[in-house]
């Protein structure tokens, strides 16, 4: 099946978006091996993957911004996106947003959670 990844971000000169996540061509999970996006010159960044394992039931994940001068960004919570395969579509066109830090963060913390 053929998964098209859509994501809407601004990125500033010298970055470029990645994709990681648990399917061999996303990286497996190691984010040294994730898969590179492509940019419309706008901001729209994309990727399409074909993933033929009829076993993957659930696709798990997270997009990385990496700079030239060798740092990144990930998106806050981690590998945060899912999708469900199991209905056997033969496509699937994926919009996404950036997951940032939320501005009420210090709400999750220890001292409110518990």
């Amino acid at each position: 099946m053929k998964i098209n990844f859509n994501i809407d971000y601004k990125t500033q000169w010298g970055e470029t978006l990645y994709i990681c996540g648990n399917d061999p061509l996303l990286g497996s999970g190691n984010i040294d091996a994730a898969l590179k996006m492509h940019v419309d010159g706008v901001g729209l960044w994309t990727a399409t993957v074909d993933i033929s394992d009829k076993n993957v039931r659930n696709l798990e994940y997270g997009y990385v911004v990496r700079n030239d001068n060798g740092s990144e960004r990930r998106e806050w919570g981690g590998c945060c996106h899912s999708i469900d395969l199991s209905n056997a579509a033969e496509s699937y066109d994926i919009y996404d947003a950036w997951r940032d830090i939320p501005l009420d963060k210090p709400y999750y913390s220890s001292a409110f959670t518990q």
